[in-house]
Order: structure tokens, then C-alpha cells, then sequence
């Protein structure tokens, strides 16, 4: 799929979730599918239903003007918003690697939460000192392994998380919004597939269209004696890079003190490099 088939997949999508009295039109005729309908989209939008109907299609490029309206037509949010526009070519392009210098040195003094470094198709590049000494051995996403696909389909993943489909669901957003940009890219393509396939009860999660393209969401686990631990995970992305930071950053005094107890001192991260 050409970049340009997704963004006239996320319209489509974006276009199925409203109905004629959000935009204040009156409805009429028999409607077979949900949504409105594109003649609706693009007299709203001041566009041609043609030139509309051949934008969903991937067919025709449209200005930012263009794509601004729509955004404002379709009542998409501000993530959504600028995913509409990186798909139209509008935002700054990234580089294919997730080893960059500034992420790697953030994630290397990143010490008193556990972190990881991906890249778009949340392939794990490294992890710091906080992730190992905090998660069990099972629970370890080591290099190559890819985060989401571990979350969704490993059992130890399936019992720690308190509301595992509620991390999934967030989880996958945001890879959604990194893996449509890049439309060619096999890896991803295998990423989804698999998701499909060993995780057919999550099917409407996998074949939703809407984005993340950061953020943070609580995510709640078990510490293996019957305590809860509570995170914030966070996704940071920088300019210029395709890759990202997962942080879990602690999201109570417990939690805190919990992976504390954990994680190794500065004194002796200092003695280790020595």
C-alpha cells in the first residue's frame, strides 16, 4: 500500500465515524453503510466530489489547505490532525534508524524508570539498566524482539497486565501512527499480520484506523505477590528520527519505591562503567 491509499484509508475511516447531524446537515435517502457520505465530505469541505472521491482512492495529492479542511470537516483531533498531514507529506520526514545519538544517550541516563528504545515498527533496540533489573527474566524485550507482539501474544505479558487490552489498545495506536508513514516497509506489514492472526479476539483493535502519535496512558501490572504497580507510559519521539522512547515511569510513591529497590544504584552504575 502507497502512502497516499493509507491517508484515503484513514479518511474513509475518519469519514465512517460521524453522521450527517454532527456536521448540522439534515439526512436523507436510505444509507447502506454507516458514516457520511462523500458528497457530504466534500461540500463541507469546499472540494469536488470527484477530486474527493479520487483523494480516498490515493489516486491525487492534496495541499495542506486542503487537508486542513478535511481535518476540520471529519472532526479529527490534534494527533489526528497532524497524522493527516505527515501522510500528505506536510511534516518534517524521519530517518529509517531508531539508533540515533540523542535518543540513545537519553535512554543511557534515563535511571530511575524503566525504558526502551524502538523504532517505527516498535522493534526493540535496547532497553536500559531500570528495564532489566525491574521486569522478570520472562517479561525481558530484548534486542530484535518487537514490543507490541510480545505484549499481545506471550503469556507472561498476558498475566502481569491488570487491563491488558486497554495497554494493547494504546500500545497499537501509536504504532499505527509510525507504521503508516512508512507503507512499503515489510517488517510492519509482518508486525500487523501477526497480530491478525494470534490475536483474532482483538480483530477491531487491529483493524482500527485511529492514531496516537504520542502521549502517555496508566498502565497498571502485578508484582508477583498479589501488589499492583502503577506506570505512566510515556512515548517520546524527536524531529528527525523515525525511532522513539517507551518510558514507565512510576506512577505512585509504592511503584516508586518498589522499582527503587530494584534498580541499581548510581554509585554502582558509576563503578560498572569504570
Amino acid at each position: 500500500m502507497t502512502i497516499r491509499r493509507e491517508l484515503g484509508a484513514f479518511l474513509r475511516a475518519a469519514r465512517a465515524q460521524l453522521t450527517p447531524a454532527d456536521l448540522g446537515l439534515d439526512a436523507y435517502g436510505s444509507r447502506r453503510v454507516r458514516g457520511l457520505r462523500r458528497e457530504e465530505v466534500a461540500a463541507v469541505s469546499g472540494v469536488g466530489l470527484s477530486w474527493y472521491t479520487w483523494l480516498e482512492q490515493g489516486r491525487v495529492n492534496a495541499s495542506r489547505q486542503v487537508l486542513d479542511a478535511l481535518a476540520s470537516t471529519l472532526r479529527l483531533g490534534e494527533q489526528q490532525h497532524r497524522h493527516v498531514l505527515a501522510l500528505g507529506g506536510f511534516q518534517p520526514g524521519v530517518g529509517e534508524s531508531a539508533d540515533s545519538a540523542r535518543l540513545s544517550a537519553l535512554l543511557d541516563e534515563w535511571s530511575r524508570s524503566p525504558a526502551l528504545l524502538l523504532d517505527h515498527r516498535f522493534d526493540v533496540h535496547a532497553v536500559n539498566e531500570v528495564y532489566d533489573a525491574v521486569w522478570p527474566p520472562d517479561l525481558e524485550a530484548g534486542k530484535g524482539t518487537n514490543l507490541l507482539l510480545a505484549m499481545a501474544t506471550e503469556s507472561g505479558w498476558r498475566d502481569v497486565l491488570v487491563d491488558e487490552r486497554n495497554v494493547l489498545y494504546e500500545l497499537f495506536l501509536r504504532f499505527r501512527a509510525q507504521a503508516d508513514l512508512h507503507p512499503t516497509d515489510p517488517r510492519a506489514h509482518e508486525v500487523l499480520r501477526t497480530l491478525r492472526n494470534s490475536r483474532p479476539d482483538l480483530a477491531r483493535y487491529w483493524e482500527c484506523r485511529d492514531v496516537r502519535d504520542s502521549g502517555t496512558w496508566p498502565v497498571v501490572a502485578t508484582d508477583g505477590s498479589g501488589g499492583r504497580l502503577r506506570f505512566d507510559f510515556t512515548l517520546l519521539r524527536t524531529e528527525g528520527t523515525s525511532g522513539s522512547l517507551l518510558v514507565q515511569v512510576p506512577g505512585d510513591d509504592e511503584t516508586r519505591e518498589w522499582v527503587r529497590e530494584r534498580t541499581p544504584s548510581d554509585e554502582a552504575r558509576s563503578a560498572r562503567r569504570l
